[in-house]
């Protein structure tokens, strides 16, 4: 297990965890997760993830072409209870 500051990111980038919602005073609390390898099923939520994180799919969609193209590349994921974050 990997410890982390920070809060994870909700879909449409909201919430009380969301970085809309933090404010200059917000402090980081201490979250515990899990940092493991990317497995096929974690590949839509990285991209939703990258499209949130970077406005748009242009990322997204050069991390789609590494993974397809150089498959000894090592992907790997940060993972709080069942999310990606």
């Amino acid at each position: 297990m990997f410890y982390a500051f920070g809060g994870r990111i909700p879909p449409g980038g909201t919430g009380a965890d969301g970085p809309s919602a933090r404010s200059s005073a917000a402090k980081p609390s201490l979250k515990e997760m899990m940092i493991r390898k990317e497995t096929s099923a974690d590949i839509q939520d990285i991209r939703s993830l990258n499209d949130l994180a970077f406005a748009g799919p242009v990322e997204a969609t050069i991390i789609n072409a590494i993974r397809d193209r150089c498959q000894d590349a090592l992907s790997l994921v940060a993972v709080e209870g069942a999310q990606i974050n």
